[in-house]
Order: C-alpha cells, then sequence, then structure tokens
C-alpha cells in the first residue's frame, strides 16, 4: 500500500470516527415540575403518594438524595437551573425578576454543539426570549392557564427532531404549584406531618389537596415518556426529572429550609447510568448547564457557577463538594426577607440578616382569599394556626417559627 493510500485510508477512518460520534449525541428530555419537596415522590419513600411515572425515570436511572435548588422561588430558580448562575448572578434574584441582559442560557450553549432546544409548558423566566429556547407553544405562566397537553408534547417533539439533528426539550409541568382546587384520592388523616407542621384538619385537608396535584403532575410525566416512547426517542435518550423548589407550605417555599431546596433530582441514560443507583452526592440546580454542556461534548464554561456532575451520573466520581449554597431575597411586597444558606451533608447554617423583622409569604397573606378565589380556601390553613395559637401554646409557638427568625440558624441534620 502506497504512502498516499495509508493517509487517505486514515483520513476515512478519522471522518468515519467523527461521523460515528456525532450520530450518537442523544437527545435530552427534561421534565420539570412546579413546587414539589424532594419527600413528596414515591421512590423518595412518601408511600402515600401514587407517583409511578417519576418513580420510572429514578428507578431507571440514578436518584440524588442531595439535590439542591439555589432558592426556594419560581423564578431565580429556574433562572439558575437554566443559566449555570447563581441568582445574584445572572440577575433574577427577586421573584418574577428579570435576568442581566447579555446572560447566556443552556440553549445557547447546547445549539452551538448541534442541538436544537426546545421549552413547552410554564415558563415563568424573564425575559423569555433572551434564554434563546424554541416554542413550540408559548404558554402563560401559572398553573390554571397551562395547557400542556400530551398533543402539544409531540407537536414539540416532532418539530424539534424534523432536521434530524439531536434535539433537547424542557418540559415544564405546572403542577403541584397553587391553588389545588381538586380532592385527594386518600384519607387526609393517613398523612404523616413533619413536626413544624400544626396537625389539625385545616392543615391535612390542605396538604392533602397538594398531595392531588403531586399525582396530577406524574400523570404529564407519564404522558411525556408515552410519546417520547411512541416516537422511538425515549430508549436511547438521557431524561432527567426534578422541581424547580419544594412545596408551598410552611418552612417550604420562600424559605431555605431542606423542605423549600431539597428537589428530586433523577437522570436516566441507558448504558451509561446504571439503573437503581443512588447518589448522596450535593448537586445544585447551577450544575445542570454544565453537565448538559459537557454530556454533548462541549467546552466547560470557566464563568458558570456550577461543575459537571457527569462523572457521578455514570459512576466515575463520588463527590463534587463539601458545601452547596442557597440564597433567598423577595417576592414583591410579600416577602422581602432575605436569607443565606450553607449546608454539608451534615450540617447547615442559615443567617437572617433582617431577623428583626417579621416574615412574611403569600401563605400570610389573609386577604388573599378576597382577591383570587382558590387561592384563599388554600391558605385557610394558616388562618387556622392563628386562631389556634389564641388558647394552643404550641399552636402559638409554631406560628412563631415562621414569622419570627432568630438572627443565625444552626442544625445537625443527622439530629435535627
Amino acid at each position: 500500500m502506497s504512502k498516499t493510500q495509508i493517509i487517505y485510508l486514515l483520513y476515512l477512518i478519522s471522518f468515519l470516527s467523527v461521523s460515528a460520534f456525532s450520530q450518537k449525541k442523544p437527545n435530552i428530555l427534561f421534565i420539570l415540575t412546579d413546587d414539589q419537596s424532594q419527600r413528596d415522590v414515591g421512590a423518595y419513600g412518601n408511600s402515600l403518594l401514587s407517583t409511578p411515572h417519576m418513580d420510572r425515570i429514578i428507578n431507571e436511572g440514578m436518584k440524588f438524595e442531595n439535590a439542591f435548588t439555589s432558592t426556594a422561588m419560581c423564578v431565580p430558580s429556574r433562572s439558575s437551573l437554566l443559566t449555570g448562575l447563581h441568582p445574584m448572578r445572572h440577575g433574577a434574584h427577586p421573584n418574577h425578576a428579570k435576568i442581566t441582559p447579555g446572560t447566556r442560557s443552556v440553549a445557547h450553549y447546547l445549539a452551538e454543539a448541534g442541538y436544537k432546544v426546545g421549552l413547552i409548558g410554564k415558563t415563568h423566566i424573564k425575559p423569555i426570549d433572551s434564554f434563546g429556547f424554541h416554542y413550540v407553544n408559548r404558554l402563560r405562566d401559572y398553573a390554571w392557564d397551562s395547557k400542556l397537553t400530551r398533543q402539544e408534547m409531540k407537536k414539540a417533539m416532532d418539530t424539534l427532531s424534523l432536521d434530524g439533528n439531536p434535539f433537547a426539550l424542557f418540559i415544564c409541568i405546572a403542577n403541584p404549584h397553587v391553588p389545588w382546587p381538586g380532592e385527594w384520592r386518600g384519607d387526609p388523616n393517613d398523612i404523616t406531618l413533619p413536626s413544624y407542621l400544626y396537625d389539625n384538619d385545616s392543615t391535612r385537608l390542605a396538604v392533602s389537596r397538594y398531595y392531588a396535584h403531586v399525582e396530577f403532575a406524574d400523570t404529564k410525566v407519564g404522558e411525556a415518556i408515552s410519546v417520547a416512547e411512541e416516537l422511538g426517542f425515549y430508549e436511547d435518550m438521557v431524561v432527567f426529572f426534578s422541581s424547580d423548589h419544594g412545596a408551598e407550605v410552611i418552612h417550604g417555599k420562600y424559605t431555605l429550609y431542606d423542605a423549600g431546596i431539597n428537589v428530586p433530582l433523577a437522570v436516566k441514560w441507558a448504558g451509561k447510568v446504571k439503573p437503581g443507583s443512588i447518589s448522596a452526592a450535593l448537586v445544585q440546580f447551577v450544575d445542570v448547564t454544565p453537565t448538559l454542556i459537557e454530556l454533548v461534548g462541549g467546552r466547560p464554561i470557566d464563568s458558570l457557577d456550577g461543575q459537571s456532575f457527569l462523572n457521578i451520573m455514570t459512576a466515575e466520581g463520588t463527590d463534587t463538594y463539601d458545601y452547596i449554597y442557597a440564597t433567598s431575597s423577595k417576592d414583591g411586597k410579600k416577602t422581602d426577607y432575605p436569607i443565606k444558606a450553607i449546608r454539608s451533608k451534615r450540617y447547615k447554617y442559615i443567617l437572617n440578616p433582617m431577623y428583626y423583622k417579621t416574615f412574611t409569604s403569600w401563605i400570610t397573606d389573609a386577604s388573599l382569599g378576597d382577591k383570587w378565589p382558590g387561592y384563599g380556601r388554600h391558605y385557610a390553613y394558616w388562618l387556622s394556626w392563628i386562631s389556634a395559637s389564641i388558647s394552643d401554646p404550641h399552636a402559638a409557638q409554631l406560628v412563631k417559627n415562621y414569622i419570627h427568625r432568630p438572627m443565625e440558624e444552626f442544625y445537625d441534620l443527622a439530629n435535627d
């Protein structure tokens, strides 16, 4: 064989290798629910909840036990997930705020790797044009406006896959965000309430209605899986499941306690991620974008706050951090109470710089039911706590624990 023939053969082998590699880039499906604490998933140990579709993704891949969002409010949390930046870096640290002009998102980074990147369902990112997604059907932000149907999911996957290039689709389900108009199939008396919630009929009813909407969200997860299977994508897809932050209950959303920031996170990837595997590694929402960049073969972005956990997914690594960080600032006039938190696997420190103020949130607004019927029914349990606190010292203490915080809080998570 001549030298020219050898060079040509090597070139051909190189070309075929590159072509084969590019064809192996997987499609990505990221399913995000809204306001769902980690503990409120069947596969995370809640035996009362029926979440077979969420459980399927978790059981087919890796379950992360120590996954945390940067803050327990919708816009800053979603913005961190999609930019790889903490709230103070991307600028949308108050809820409903806009990211800083020029901030890039995961859609931009994946597009540079040859992906078409779409988002369907709840957006709640501002301004949505700055994020660079292909929006198959723009929907309004809130749960009662959502038209996220199976047909829309199919339309999104069909549209993104038309040119044959790999695609990434974020399906953002608007449940179990309030209001919770439906009734749960189970008995509210069977629910085990955490000790920081006042145990009365009103609290149990509210939590049971939240459970009903967790299960409704699970049906939407099932529709997403079904569409991906029908179109022949699911088996080879990288499928993520998570929620933007915890439930809108006392000490959940709007706070930096674990009920607010510890989220479900799972990833399924056939042949790469071991089914039924569990990771105790500390991971953060800001890590998702760097992980996706590495997963598709992109170059690391040094300016991002997060780190890729791809090596943890593929069992080549066990830990990324010793500590994770979270912040909270404000949600209009409802919540204007800065909080900072640092957490390891064992300990958690919370700083409340304006501890001398009374903490308020949408939950404590007694007039909300007059403005938006449906909300009033949801938040009635807080009013029942206020009423009970007049004669019940335990109720009075639980009310105080929510609206008055010390400057510093420190927890040994193994015992506290």
